[in-house]
Formats: C-alpha cells, structure tokens, sequence
C-alpha cells in the first residue's frame, strides 16, 4: 500500500465503468480459468442482482450483494472445488469495492463484515489469495473507523488484532499485505487527533513477542498460523522457529517503524517505545550467539530508522562512502529529525549498550549499519546535550554535570575503543570508509563548548607547566588517538585518518590552533617527503586535509605554524613554495558564517609588501644575471601571491575597517604606474596586478555592501520562514562590522574612481604597436577594461551622487569637444586611430556610469542627460559603425530620462533620411532595438498621438526590410519594434476603422488627417504590397502581415480581417508577385499563420482563393512546394472538414485529398491499436510548464512574456508538419527536411533539425574487401540494402524467435582447442611486431633488426631486478604502491613472446635471418603495412624492389637471396624505372 491520504468514495452510479471493472470485463475469453471466473460469472452474477432490486450500480450495492456471497459461500466452499472458486473470486472484487464504500456506511457494517470476513478465513486460511484479500477488506474497514470506534468498539479492536496476527504468517506475500496495510492504517489516523490509538497496541504486539521469540516457536494466540507451521520443515527446531518469528517481527518493525517514530511522542506511546528499544538492543546477543547474524543486521536498521525517522539509503558492499557521510553530516545536523521523546538519558543508554555488542571490526555486513548507528546515535545525543545546556538557569544539576562530565567521556570511549582495531591493517575498504564517515560526523557535530573550554585550559596549563602529569581531556585523548593513526600499522588507513584529520581542521581551527599544531605538522610530514610525488598514494586527502587548515586557521597563523622558507629563511625547515598553490585553492573552499579567518593586515604586509616585492626583485636580479630560467621561476611565485588577493577578498574578511590603509599602501602605487615603475627594475615578462586589483576591489566592496544592506531588508523579510542555511541571516555584530567596513571604504571611492575611470579611457602601450589591425586592438582593449569597469560598477553603489555626476559630465564634455573638433578627410593618422579607440572607452564608461546618474533637475549645461543627448544625436550621421552601435546603445539607456521635447527630436532625428542611409549593417539591430525603447517612452508621455503618427510611417519600411536581415537578433529586434508600434498605435485608438475612400496598400493618404488605431497601422503596413515594389519588401511586408494577424487575432474584428486577407490575395493574383518564389514563401507562411488564428466561418469565405493559389504553387518552380502544400490542405482539412475542402479541389487535383483521407484513417487506426496495447485507464501525459516565479522586475516579466509570445507564434507556424507518416516518394521525404526553407525567416533557426544519416560498408560475399585499396571510398555508402543483399541475408539475417517474439540465442559451449585459438586471435601479433618491446623489421637481405635498441638486455635487466626485489607489501617507503607482482605494461612482451609472433618461429639462435624448420613451411618474406606506401607509386614500386632478390632466389631454388651491390643493383633499379615508365 503506498503511503497517502485515503482513497476517495465513490458512491456515484458509475462506479460499474470503474477502469478495474473494464478491465475485468473484457476477460471473459481469457485462458485461465480464474479470470473467466471472475469476469463472466462472479461479476456478471453481482451486476444482474443489483439490477433485479433496481438498485444503482453504486460501491454500497456492489458491497452488500458481495457479503451475500461470503456468507453463502464460505460454508460450502470447503467441500466444493468450484464453489471455492467463486468465494476467491468474491473476495477480489469485495477487496476492490471496499475502499470506495463511503466509510459512515462501512462503520455501520463493521460488525457483520468482520463476522464474515473472518469465518471465510478460519475455514480457508489455507488459501492465500483470500487472505491477502482479506487483509484489504480489513484495512478498508478499519480507515473508515472515527476516534471512538477504535477506543470503545471490541469489533474493531478485535479486527486490528487479527490483522496484527497475520504478519507473522509463513507466507511472504500474506506477510508482505498485512505490514503495508497496517503501516498504511497507521498512516492515517482517524481525524482530528494526529496520534492512531493503534500505536501502542501495535508497539505492545512486537515487544511482547520479540521477548518470547526464544522461549516460544509462535505466541499461543496465533490462530491463523497452525497451517503455514505444517508447510515447514519437520526437523526445524525450537530456536529456529522463535528467530524465524523474530526475523518476522523486524521486517514488520522496519515497515512501521517511521510512522512509530513520528507517533512516538505522545504520551501514551514514550515508555513503549523506550521498552521497545531496550528489547530490540538485547536481540543481538542472542542472534549473534545463534548465528544467525541477519538478525542483528535488520536490529540495527531497525533501530536507525526509529532514532532518525527516516528511510536508510540502500548501499553496496564495498562501495566508497564519503559522499553519504556527508549526506549524512548534512541530515542529520539539523534539530528538526530528533524525536522528541528520545532524551539524553535514553541515548545515552542506547550508546552504551551498542558499543557492547560491537561486531567483528572487519566485518563488512554489520561494521557498517553499526557504525551508521553510532554515528547517528552521537549526533543526536549532541542536539539533547545542546538543547539541554541552552539555558543554565533552567537545567538541572545532574543535566550539568552530564553536560560537563559524562558526555566528554562518552565521546571519548568511542574513539578509545574502536578506532585503532576499525583503522587496522587488512580491514575490508567499506569498513573503513563507513568508519571514517562515522567519526568525520561525531567530530564535526558532537564537539560541545565544554570541551573546547577544557583543551583550551589545558593547553594553557602545559605551556606554562612543562611537567603537568594531569590526565588530559576528553577532546586532547580525541586528538592524540587520531594522531597515532599515522603510525605504520595503519598505513592502509591513512587516506581515510586525513578525512577525519580534514573535519578536525575545519572544526578546531578556527578556535584553538594550538589543539591541532602537532595534527598538522605531522600532514606536513607526509607532504615535504622527497618521494611523495611518485609514492605516495593518498595525495588528494593530503591536499584537502591542508587546504581545510589553511580555509579554518587563516592564512597568518598557518603560515606561522607552516611557514613558506621559499629562500630557506629556516635552514632546519624544508621549503614550501607548494603552499601557494594549496592556498588559491582553499580559498575557494566554502566559509562558515559571513566572515573568514584570514587577516587582510597580514595579507597586504606580509604577503604583498614583503613576500610579492621580494619576488619581484629576485626575478629582477636572475633576469639582470642571465638566469632566465630561475627568473621564470620567481616570476611564477610572484603571480601565484597576487593572484591570492581577489579570493583571499572574496572570503570576506572582518578587519577591513582597521587594515584597509594598509592595502591601500600596497596596491595604489601599482594602479598609478606600471609594476617595472612602482617596484624597480624590468622583469622577464609582462606582469600585470591590475587586473587582481581590480577583482579584489570589486568583491570586497560586493560583499561588504551586501552583509550591510541586511539589516534594512531584514524587516521586510521577516515572514519569510523559510530557512535554507544557518547563513541567510546576518546578526547584529556581523551587520555593524560591514557598515564600518563600507564606510572605510568609502573613504577612498573617489580616489579609485578617478584612477579607474583613467585606467578605462587610456590605450596600454602594449597596444599601440597593434594599431595596425584596429578589429584586434578594440577586442583586446575591451577584455582587458572588463575589470576596470566591473570595480567601477562596484564603485557606484557606494559613491556620492554628486561625484558620479561630476565624472559623467567632464566625460560627456571629453565627448562633444571631440566632436566639434574632429576633421574630415580620408587620410587617417595613428594618433586619429588611438583617438577613435579613446572616444570608444569613453562611451562604455558613460553607459557604465548612466544607470547611476542622478535625476537632476537642472536645465541647460549642468544637466547631465540634456549635456549627453546633444552629444549622442551629434553623432547619429557618424560614418564609423562602431561608434554607431555604440551611440545606439546609450541611446536605449538613455531615453526613458528624456523629456517631451526631447523626445520628439530624437524622434525627427531617427528618422532622417541622411542618418537612414549612412547607417552600417552592423548598427542595424541596436538602432532597431532604440526605436522599440522610443515607442514605449513615448507612450508614457502625455499626448504622445503627434510623435507616432510622425514617426511611425517614416521608419516602418526600415523596420519591415528589418525582418529580412540576415542577423538573426536583428531579425528579432525588427519583428519586436513592429509590434512595439503596433500596440502604440492600438493603445491610442484601439482597433479603429479603415476609411472607405482610403484602401490598403494605398500610401499617398496624407498622415494628418489619420487617427492613430491598430487598423490604421495595418494600413500602413500593406503600403509594402503596393505595384512596383521589390520583390523583397514585397515578401517582407506579407510576413510582418502574418505577425500582426497572430498577435492581435482576438482584438481585430471580422471586417478588418477580411480586408487583409483580400489585400494579400488579390497581390498574390498580380502575375509578378505569384511567379516570384521569396513572395511565394512568404505567402505560404502568411496562409499558415491565418489557418491556425481564423475561424472555420471566416476561413470558409476565401477557401476557393486559398486553394486555387497554393494548388498553383505545387505545381509551379519544379515542385519546390509540393510537400509544403500538402501540409497546408491537412491543416485546412482538420480545421475545416474534409467535405469542405474537398469541395473546392479542380478534379485533377482530387488525388491528393484523397490520398491525405487515405493516410489520416490509417494514422488513427495505428493510434487506436496502440492505445488498445497500452491499456485502459492510462493517463495522459500532462504538458503543464511551470512558470518561473518570483520578482525579477519589469524589464524581465516583460521579457518573458515577449519569449512566450515568441513560442506561440513559432509553436503555429512550425507545427502544420504533417502528421500522417512518411510513406511518399524520395522526393516528398527531400522536401519534408527542407521544410524550413519556406517559414518566415525570424523562426527557420529554430526549426532546424539535422538529420542523421546512417553509413554503411558495401561488401561482396565472394572477394574480402580491402581497405588500402583506392576503390574503398565507393564502398562506403549511405543508400540503404537493396532487396537482393536483403534476401541473400548479408544484412537482414535475423536471428531464430520463438512462438512468443522472444530472440533465441544458442550458447553452444566451444571446444578447447576452439578456445585456445579463440584466445591467441584476441592477441594482435602485428601489432606487437611493430610497437612492442621485441619489434623488429626484416632488412633487403631478410635479416631481422630490432627497432629498440638493448631489448633483450632490458629484459634481462627487468627480469634480474623483478627476482631481487621479491614483491610483497611494504618494499617501498608508503608500503601502499609498491606490493604485488608487477603488472604487464601496456605493448610490452611476456618472456617468450618473440617466439609467438608472427614469423618469430623460424629465427635463427646465432646467425642472423630466418632458417628452414623440419616439418614446417618455408619461411616467407611479406611487404610491411604502412600508410606510406599508400598514394605514392615509386614509394610502393621501392617496397617491392626491396623483396625481388629474395623471390629471384626463391625461384631459382637458391639459398641465398643477397642484393649484392654493383651492377646487379643498377641492373634493379633500372628494371624498377622502366615499370615506372610502362606504368606511366
């Protein structure tokens, strides 16, 4: 039963067309026999009783004529076979009825049900079907049961313990039915009470039992389980009964035992379950000394979930555990998952008495779910003991001195008895790992104030008192017992110790450094070993475990424990330098909290002033002495040292208020000049902190401004309840240090600015030399000011107003004398071009400073937004595109600050016919992108009705032709600005009429005399279609057409519709227009658009039209449409009916509705058929799409709205693909992927689909096919089998099925001799001759040459050492790499192999060359395989050459083949030249 809400009663009249009831129905023709059963007399019979009382067909009909059934049946159903299987029968719809009988009527009933119900199972018990039926009757009517039935009723009571019984029951699947149904009843107690009253029955049924599992075989009042003892063995014995009883009573427990937890509470059930814990952890002893250690494996699953309350994840032997440890550390460290009636006292006890019956340490079955326990177990005692000590004034004396005494020791006893055997050598890795998660767990989360106190103080007493001799705390025992894990007896451990040593790190770092000094250096040991880079095994626990104390010490007081001695400052110390790397990457480790450990004091005058300049001036020196490579090397360290300050900032450290100035020291100097400039000297290489800088700068003043804008925002958070971490609120003190932080910081903002903003509009010189190439040098320039303006935008939030203003307007005053000071002239000088790339700069710093300008109400110069708007409409007719594009948007920026007046000059000035023309295409989608931004500032404007009428006819045709560029975005932004008039247009005078006098397309109506209206708008659209223009305006006007239908579809009416469709048909019917294909694409579109938005009615009126023109085009331009109007008529048929269509069709076109009426009936047929396969009652597949919640402002609503807009409109055109399959000709299939050739352009993109094609090897049964060959390419193909190869087998040669469908696949066994050349074949000889360490070659004269040389000395060699080092485990210095017996290389040769490979048989023992072999063939010469030869024909030719002495030889039944040289060979190569030539 899945857990839940009861189900829901129907007591409807259509209860008979339940989907079980259907289904059951429709098996009156099945072949087994207890389905006819069922479906054609048992239901059928119930059915026709209820219609004779004309009765409804209602659950409370089905009910009682069912336990008519029972009554009758159940007597003599115990002599008659066929009776007792219609009871059966009875029973399983009488399970189905019951849970959805209203339940006020099954508490009426409770009485005769469980009368009957339970006579059927005392004269059946022996059949488990109508037990498990049973049990489904009994769950029914127990939910239906209130608060009083279960406390008064005995009827109820006694059902409850029926039901209890039968989880005992030998049988899996009636045990199985009773533990989900009572956890199901348990589930849902009766309303309102949240307690069930069966809980403590339930809890008394399992302790009373599991106490007498080993006295007792079964409890004496087990009624139902006298037939499954008969079922079982003879020989079993007494014990085995009870612990089979008991395996019985814990398979039950864990299917209960979170609905027991969570009920667990209330008063009635706490001593139960301390009684039921108490026996459940004393079942152990006895199992274990029984052997029968599955018990005490589900004891401890049980006894997790009921101290946690959840569910245990299932896990694999053997498997690593460190993720689930911190799972677990992640669950279980929160308040909410304690019980609350386990105390500390109860805990305590648990503990104990489970570190009594510990298993065997290496025992990977019950170690694990043990230690899990544990663990768990001290988590939870942690959260009492905290719960507990909270408030001192209100806790009691014994709570206190547990709090400072007992628990301490607790915490101890664990480690001291069970961490050395758990870390021992030869322990199972799934131990291990379980343990170290265990401890990992117990030292992150058990740790208690107490403790920390008490190492502290004894630190203190020992550093004072060298010879204190005073038994040490429980938490410096805890330290000491880890650091012996570093011994050689647990060496096999040590990466799962340093886990435990990372956790200690993170957790007593950041209170008593002292308590974890001597745990570190002993990490460092392993770490400044000279083999730990080729030995040592557990690297990445090392690195964790220091990048751990580095995040929790901080960088001062690690680097004073573990300094970095990179000039051996320490001679007794080793050197360090790898400690920079380790720190960049703690730093990125998660902080705890707001605030990090580190010091920014000691980061900028240690680490920078001191540690960086030292760096730089050694780099210096070496590069000054020639030593380029030792210059390298410090140059290298100087870059890892600044690249620690952007994240050493982004850690958030606490004492910017107090060491901020210091920084400044260091880090101004480097921003003002050059690093060679500030630090002295010239360096091997480039270098350049400004960047780091910068980063650093930015996040300091981000998180700084963040912590301290909580305490304004927390108010208006403070309903919000929902919590995910204990960092989402900043306290007091934390906010109070950020507000001293920011102030600080804003001491020296405007310092920053100015050198920033100096920084951003000034060329590097390293850019000068690249001026050449200005597209480079502008790319380079603005990655390198991304930083730049990323520290400004910080910057600007924290700085005055009137300081962004003044920088804003000495900026724009930069500008406009720039602008009245340029020349004209195509003549351009360099220092032109490094004026162009400055005055670029400066518009990307004014678009950074202009969201943060200040409304200002000034008038004339001192006005910022006036001052910058006369600047940019100056540079509207700029001829260079880059400053264009750069102008457009600021402009966007910047309008929504303009005025009436302002507005409408840039509206006259947008429009002008000398900035249209002079505008590049690069400019073309911001330019679009301003005139949407003007159209919506307009609007809000009062009286806006002169500006778009003016300005709206003037751009249109741009912004049409905009919907065929060639960018996509500038597609989009084009499509989005139509629209963007379009509304303005309807928002000032709604839909409108067009005047009689005044057609579509007619464009010499004067715009004074027009009212602004979303009709007068699609006016002005359809001017495109007006004779004479372009072909191109032509198909761009009919596509914007098609948008607008599909946008305001719901807002036009009937007449405004119908004169837009017979505008466009009527230009269809021009023969200029129908003969061009882009119009025709176009067009096509416009048709799909207007089938998917229109009515049938309206659709119906220019149907002829519609279908006389797309016939025309199938035919037409070498039916390049055909497949596109096939798609347009289904759509046309399932929107208006086949009839209708089909009506207006010439007869020579009738086959192709035929053929479409032909295809739909067979696509429901198929889709009929499947649904049939599938079953009844499936659910549809739900489409609903979550819609993204929460406030991203107005600009992002809109935005989204915009895309779902967008997708509707895509989802219309792109969806009228046909649906009826693909049974067509090549050429329909060609055209069905060329598709998206003809939609509307702004939406091909996004329909592209690549099709994959499939390759395959053409192969002749008779020749094998050779792949060196120059015919190879025309055996690659991708046309599929033709039916001949199909029928020969080559390809389709299926595999033998059986009578079912299923695929046979005969398993013969191979034969020995089979497998052992099955075994050879898999070894690549070849392969081997020519790569392997035994390769060789054969020279002209046959002889053969070893490719590597001292081969068979190497392998001598290896052999020697392999014998002398022995193996074994331990003989290198870790003892964890260097056992076993060496593994053989990839490539490398056994002893012996040479004789295997190819040929190896026939080499000579001391001359060189092949010799004969008695009984075997003579050897043979072969041409190597080699792409090189391939291709070239004197390179072949020479290939072969090299062999012709040797077949010469072999012909003449010569010994010796020997290419002498002389005159025989000229005598060869001669011969060679003159096949060349006959070749030729």
């Amino acid at each position: 039963m899945s857990a839940g809400k009861p189900p829901a009663r129907d007591g409807s009249t259509e209860f008979s067309r339940n989907p079980l009831f259907v289904k059951i129905r429709s098996q009156v023709s099945s072949g087994l026999g207890n389905q006819r059963q069922v479906a054609a007399w048992t239901l059928a019979a119930v059915e026709a009783a209820i219609r004779e009382k004309n009765e409804s067909l209602s659950p409370a009909a089905y009910f009682l004529v069912l336990m008519i059934f029972v009554r009758e049946q159940a007597e003599a159903a115990a002599r008659d076979a066929e009776r007792l299987q219609v009871l059966l029968a009875t029973f399983y719809l009488l399970s189905i009825v019951c849970k959805r009988v209203e339940a006020k009527f099954m508490r009426f009933q409770s009485e005769t049900t469980r009368e009957a119900i339970g006579r059927a199972l005392e004269l059946h018990i022996d059949q488990a079907p109508l037990v498990r039926a049973a049990i489904e009757c009994y769950q029914a009517l127990l939910i239906a049961q209130d608060n009083n039935s279960w406390s008064s009723n005995h009827v109820v009571k006694k059902t409850y313990n029926q039901l209890l019984r039968l989880t005992l029951d030998a049988r899996p699947k009636v045990r199985k039915a009773a533990h989900d149904s009572i956890a199901y009843i348990l589930q849902c107690p009766p309303p309102p009470t949240r307690f069930h009253p069966a809980t403590v029955t339930t809890i008394d049924f399992i302790t009373s039992n599991l106490s007498q599992s080993d006295r007792v075989r079964f409890p004496s009042n087990v009624d139902f389980a006298t037939v499954s003892d008969q079922k079982q063995s003879s020989a079993a014995s007494k014990n085995d009964q009870g612990h089979q009883m008991a395996f019985y009573l814990l398979a039950f427990l864990s299917c209960i035992a979170i609905s027991l937890a969570k009920q667990a509470a209330h008063p009635k059930s706490k001593s139960k379950m301390t009684a039921l814990i108490e026996c459940l952890i004393k079942l152990p002893v006895k199992s274990t000394s029984a052997g029968k250690v599955y018990l005490t494996q589900a004891v401890f699953e049980s006894l997790l979930v009921l101290v946690t309350g959840k569910k245990r994840s299932i896990s694999v032997e053997g498997e690593d555990d460190e993720l689930k440890g911190d799972e677990e550390r992640g669950d279980l460290s929160g308040e909410s998952a304690l019980p609350s009636y386990l105390d500390h006292a109860s805990i305590d006890y648990l503990i104990r008495a489970l570190l009594e019956i510990q298993p065997f340490y290496n025992d990977p079955k019950l170690i694990p779910t043990w230690l899990e326990l544990v663990g768990t177990c001290y988590v939870k005692l942690a959260s009492a003991v905290a719960a507990a000590s909270a408030d001192r004034s209100i806790t009691s004396p014994v709570t206190q001195q547990y709090v400072a005494e007992t628990y301490p020791a607790l915490l101890a006893l664990v480690f001291e008895k069970i961490f050395s055997p758990l870390f021992g050598k030869g322990n199972h890795p799934a131990v291990m790992s379980r343990a170290a998660a265990t401890f990992s767990t117990i030292i992150e989360f058990c740790v208690s104030e107490h403790m920390l106190n008490d190492a502290e103080s004894h630190v203190a007493m020992a550093q004072e008192d060298a010879s204190l001799d005073e038994a040490p705390p429980p938490l410096i025992f805890i330290i000491r017992t880890i650091n012996k894990g570093f011994g050689l007896r647990c060496k096999d451990a040590w990466g799962h110790i340093l886990r435990i040593t990372e956790s200690l790190f993170t957790t007593l770092g950041q209170h008593e450094p002292e308590l974890i000094r001597g745990t570190l250096n002993q990490v460092l040991e392993f770490r400044d070993a000279e083999d730990y880079g080729s030995e040592f095994p557990f690297k990445h626990e090392v690195e964790s475990a220091l990048q751990a104390a580095l995040q929790s010490l901080g960088l001062e007081t690690f680097f004073l424990i573990a300094p970095l001695n990179i000039e051996n400052e320490f001679p007794g110390l080793p050197r360090r330098p790898y400690l920079l790397t380790l720190a960049s990457k703690a730093l990125e480790r998660p902080v705890s909290g707001f605030y990090s450990q580190h010091s920014l004091r000691y980061f900028a005058d240690a680490t920078l002033d001191v540690l960086a300049r030292r760096m730089y001036t050694r780099s210096v020196e070496a590069m000054t002495s020639g030593k380029q490579v030792e210059a390298k090397l410090f140059e290298t360290l100087l870059v890892q040292v600044w690249d620690l300050l952007p994240k050493m900032c982004a850690t958030v450290p606490r004492d910017v208020a107090d060491s901020f100035d210091s920084l400044c020291k260091v880090i101004k100097p480097l921003l003002m000049a050059p690093v060679e400039e500030a630090l002295g000297g010239v360096p091997s290489g480039y270098i350049n902190v400004r960047n780091q800088i910068c980063s650093a700068l930015g996040k300091l003043v981000e998180m700084y401004f963040k912590i301290a804008n909580m305490g304004s925002s927390k108010s208006d958070d403070s309903d919000d309840e929902d919590s995910e971490s204990d960092d989402g609120e900043a306290n007091e003190a934390e906010i109070q240090i950020a507000q001293k932080g920011l102030t600080k910081l804003k001491e020296h903002v405007n310092w920053f600015l100015n050198v920033l903003c100096n920084h951003y509009t000034t060329i590097p010189s390293h850019l000068l030399l690249k001026l050449g190439d200005k597209g480079l040098t502008l790319q380079i320039l603005e990655q390198e000011n991304v930083r730049y303006g990323q520290a400004i935008h910080q910057f600007l939030k924290i700085a005055e107003e009137k300081a962004i203003s003044s920088y804003f307007l000495n900026l724009v005053r930069t500008l406009l004398q720039n602008q009245s000071s340029s020349k004209g002239g195509s003549q351009r000088t360099a220092a032109d071009t490094v004026n162009d790339m400055r005055m670029y700069a400066i518009m990307d710093l004014l678009l950074i400073l202009l969201p943060k300008l200040p409304t200002s109400t000034s008038a004339g110069k001192n006005n910022p937004h006036q001052l910058y708007f006369k600047v940019l409409s100056g540079q509207l007719a700029n001829p260079d595109p880059t400053m264009q594009k750069k102008t457009y948007k600021s402009l966007s920026v910047l309008i929504p600050s303009l005025q009436h007046s302002e507005l409408s000059q840039l509206g006259a000035l947008l429009a002008d016919s000398e900035v249209i023309s002079g505008t590049s295409p690069g400019a073309k989608r911001p330019r679009l992108r301003t005139f949407s931004v003007f159209v919506e500032a307009v609007i809000a404007i009062p009286q806006p009705r002169e500006i778009i009428m003016n300005f709206a006819p003037q751009v249109l045709a741009e912004v049409i032709l905009g919907t065929k560029e060639t960018n996509e975005r500038a597609r989009f932004s084009a499509f989005d600005c139509l629209l963007g008039l379009a509304r303005a247009m309807y928002s000032l005078g709604g839909v409108g009429q067009v005047d009689d006098d005044v057609e579509m397309g007619d464009e010499e109506a004067s715009t004074e005399t027009r009212q602004p209206s979303l009709a007068e708008f699609i006016l002005m659209v359809s001017a495109g279609l007006v004779q004479g223009a372009s072909p191109h305006m032509q198909s761009a006007t009919i596509t914007c057409l098609g948008r607008l239908l599909f946008e305001f579809r719901a807002e036009l009416g009937e007449g405004l519709t119908r004169e837009l469709l017979t505008t466009v048909m009527e230009t269809m019917s021009v023969p200029s227009s129908a003969n061009n294909r882009e119009i025709i694409k176009a067009f096509l579109g416009f048709v799909k658009v207007v089938v998917v938005c229109l009515s049938a009615e309206t659709l119906s009126e220019f149907l002829p039209a519609i279908c006389e023109s797309i016939l025309r085009y199938s035919r037409d331009h070498k039916s390049h449409f055909k497949a596109k109007v096939r798609h347009l008529f289904e759509r046309l048929i399932r929107k208006c009916g086949y009839d209708t269509v089909f009506a207006h069709i010439p007869e020579s076109d009738q086959k192709l509705l035929n053929n479409i009426r032909k295809r739909r009936e067979r696509l429901k047929r198929k889709k009929l058929e499947n649904s049939r396969e599938s079953g009844a009652g499936r659910n549809a597949d739900s489409d609903d799409e979550g819609v993204a919640g929460g406030a991203g402002g107005i600009e992002e609503v809109k935005e989204r709205m915009r895309r779902e807009r967008q997708r509707e409109y895509d989802e219309a055109v792109h969806g009228s693909e046909s649906e009826l399959g693909s049974d067509d000709d090549a050429g329909d299939r060609m055209d069905e992927d060329d598709d998206h050739s003809w939609l509307p352009e702004p939406f091909e993109s996004q329909s592209r689909v690549k099709s994959k094609g499939s390759q395959r090897i053409r192969e002749d049964q008779q020749e094998v096919l050779d792949f060196l060959s120059d015919n190879v390419v025309s055996n690659v193909t991708y046309v599929g089998p033709s039916r001949q190869e199909s029928a020969k087998g080559g390809l389709q040669k299926g595999l033998p099925t059986s009578a079912d469908g299923r695929v046979i696949i005969e398993d013969d066994e191979p034969s020995e001799m089979q497998t052992e050349e099955q075994a050879t074949a898999q070894e690549d000889f070849y392969r081997q001759t020519i790569t392997g360490e035994g390769a060789f070659t054969r020279t002209p004269d046959g002889r053969i040459k070893f490719i590597h040389k001292d081969a068979g000395k190497k392998r001598a060699r290896d052999d020697d050492e392999e014998g002398k080092s022995g193996g074994g485990l331990g003989s290198g210095r870790w003892g964890a790499v260097k056992g076993g017996p060496k593994k053989k290389a990839k490539g490398q040769l056994d002893d012996g192999a040479v004789k295997k490979m190819l040929g190896g048989q026939y080499k000579a023992k001391k001359a060189k060359g092949d010799v004969k072999k008695a009984g075997m063939p003579d050897p043979f010469a072969y041409i190597p395989l080699s792409t090189n030869l391939m291709g070239k024909k004197k390179r072949a030719t020479r290939a072969i050459g090299q062999f012709k002495a040797i077949v010469a030889a072999a012909r003449s039944n010569s010994e010796v083949g020997e290419d002498n040289k002389g005159a025989r060979a000229a005598s060869q190569r001669k011969g060679i030249n003159k096949q060349n030539k006959r070749h030729k």
